[in-house]
C-alpha cells in the first residue's frame, strides 16, 4: 500500500488537527507522535524509507508556524508533552511619599489620611508607616473642604463649591472605598450666592446625629446657617428663624445638644439651634473666663471637658452629664497659645505655643493633676509653631502627632515618647504591582 503522505506531509495533516495552546511551553516528542499517528507496521516501513533527522522536525514546525492559522495546532496536547509555565512572583508595590491635607488615626495602627492632590483617601497598612489608597473622593473645583472621621468604617466629607453655591456631603461605611453623595442647595439670598473660604464647621453626636455651620460673606462672615441631620447625612433641614450667635467651631452632646465655640466664649443650644445660651463657668471673683476651643465630648456625648483660661492660669472644665453641669479641674501656670486636646475622659493633654517657648502637660485622671512634659524637641522653630500649627492628637499616652500647614503642604510629626521628642512623620503609600 502506497503512502499518501511523507513523513512531512503527515506532521502538517497532523498538526492541522490541533489546537493552539495558548500560554504554555511546548516541547515537541518525536516518539509519541510516531507512536500515535502511525500503527506499528506502517512506522517501520516508514523507518526504512525515511530517516526523520532533528533538522526535519524542527523545519516542519517551522512550516507550521509561518502558515500560522489557529487550526494548526488542534489537538496537539494529544501528540506533544506539555509543560506550563508558572507565573513568576508578582512584583511588589513600590513605596512612595504621599502628602495629606488631613489626618486622623481612630488606634495606633489604624488610620485615615485624604490626599491634598487627587481626592485620595488612603488608609494605614503597616502601623503608620505604609498606606493604602482605598478610593477618592469627588473633587467638583474650588472651595473648601472639611473630614470628619467616626470610626474605622464610618467617615464624612464636606465639601463647599464656590461657583455655583453648593454643598456637598460624602459618607463612606466601608472605611472609605465607597462614598455616597448628598448634594445641597444654599438658601436664596444668603450671600448672594457666594460661599467663602473658611466657612464651614462640622460636628456628630453619632454617625447618624450630625450638624452643620456654614458662613458667608464679603471679607468677613457676616450670615451663618445651621444645618442638622438624623438619618447620616441623607438629607439635612435647616430652620430659616435660627439666631445663632455667630461663626464658631461646634460640637455635639448627649440629647443632641449643640454647642457652639466663638472667640472667648462658649454658647449651647438644646432645641436645635433655634435660641442659644452663653455658658457660664463658675471662677474666683473678679477674674475674666477666656474659653480656649470647643468642648470635646467622648462617644456618647455624656463625657466631656473644655479649657479657659481663668485669671493668669489655665483650667480644664469636665462634665459627665452632656454639659448639664461642669466641674472645674486643677490649672497649669500657662496662658498663652493654648491647645485643649481631649483623648478620653481620664487622658488630657494641653499644649502651651507662643513665638518664644512652647510647652506640653499632661493628666490622667481627668484634669484632677497636671505633669509638665516639657518643651517637645524635634519640632520647628517657636516663631513659626505659632502660626503654622493646625492640630495634634494622642492616640495612647506614648504615641501622638502634630501637625502644621506649610506652603503647599502640611508637615506631619510624630512622638513615640508622650510628647517629649518628635520626628517628621513621613508617611508613605504602595503604588504599581497588583493586590
Amino acid at each position: 500500500m502506497s503512502d499518501p503522505f511523507t513523513d512531512d506531509e503527515m506532521l502538517r495533516h497532523s498538526l492541522e488537527q490541533l489546537r493552539l495552546p495558548g500560554e504554555e511551553n511546548i516541547v515537541f516528542d518525536r516518539e509519541r507522535w510516531r507512536q500515535t499517528t502511525r500503527p506499528q507496521a506502517e512506522r517501520a516501513q516508514l523507518a526504512r524509507r525515511w530517516r526523520i533527522s532533528g533538522f526535519s522536525v524542527a523545519g516542519a514546525l517551522f512550516l507550521a508556524c509561518l502558515l500560522g492559522t489557529p487550526a494548526l495546532f488542534h489537538g496537539l496536547r494529544r501528540v506533544a508533552t506539555v509543560t506550563s509555565l508558572s507565573p513568576g512572583p508578582t512584583p511588589l508595590k513600590s513605596l512612595r511619599p504621599v502628602s495629606f491635607i488631613d489626618f486622623k488615626m481612630v488606634s495606633a495602627t489604624n488610620g485615615w489620611g485624604f490626599a491634598n492632590v487627587g481626592g485620595g483617601v488612603f488608609r494605614s497598612v503597616q502601623g503608620t508607616k505604609v498606606w493604602k489608597k482605598v478610593g477618592t473622593t469627588y473633587l467638583p473645583g474650588s472651595g473648601i473642604s472639611v473630614f470628619n472621621v467616626l470610626s474605622s468604617q464610618d467617615a464624612f466629607y464636606l465639601f463647599i463649591h464656590k461657583n455655583p453655591s453648593t454643598i456637598t456631603v460624602e459618607r463612606t461605611v466601608d472605611g472609605g472605598h465607597q462614598w455616597r453623595i448628598t448634594t445641597l442647595p444654599v438658601p436664596e439670598r444668603f450671600g448672594q450666592g457666594k460661599i467663602f473660604s473658611g466657612a464651614l464647621s462640622s460636628a456628630w453626636l453619632n454617625p447618624w446625629q450630625g450638624a452643620m455651620l456654614v458662613g458667608s460673606g464679603a471679607q468677613t462672615i457676616r450670615q451663618v446657617r445651621l444645618y442638622l441631620t438624623h438619618n447620616a447625612g441623607s438629607s439635612w433641614q435647616y430652620t430659616p428663624r435660627q439666631k445663632v450667635p455667630g461663626w464658631g467651631q461646634l460640637a455635639v452632646s448627649a440629647k443632641n445638644e449643640l454647642w457652639l465655640y466663638r472667640p472667648a466664649q462658649l454658647w449651647y443650644s438644646g432645641n436645635g439651634g433655634k435660641t442659644w445660651t452663653r455658658q457660664v463657668f463658675s471662677a474666683p471673683s473678679h477674674q475674666t473666663i477666656t474659653v480656649k476651643g470647643p468642648p470635646h465630648f467622648g462617644p456618647a456625648g455624656r463625657h466631656g471637658a473644655v479649657a479657659a483660661v481663668v485669671g493668669h492660669r489655665t483650667t480644664v472644665y469636665t462634665t459627665s452629664d452632656g454639659g448639664n453641669t461642669w466641674q472645674s479641674q486643677a490649672s497649669i501656670p500657662s496662658t498663652s497659645g493654648i491647645h485643649f486636646f481631649r483623648q478620653n475622659r481620664y487622658d488630657l493633654w494641653i499644649w502651651s505655643i507662643n513665638r518664644s517657648t512652647t510647652k506640653l502637660w499632661n493628666s490622667f485622671n481627668g484634669g484632677k493633676t497636671w505633669t509638665l512634659v516639657g518643651s517637645p524637641q524635634g519640632l520647628p522653630p517657636e516663631s513659626s509653631l505659632s502660626r503654622a500649627f493646625l492640630s495634634y492628637q494622642f492616640v495612647s499616652r506614648h504615641l501622638g502627632f502634630a501637625m502644621w500647614v506649610a506652603p503647599g503642604t502640611t508637615l506631619i510629626y510624630e512622638s513615640q515618647n508622650g510628647g517629649r521628642t518628635w520626628h517628621p512623620f513621613l508617611p508613605q503609600a504602595r503604588i504599581g504591582g497588583s493586590g
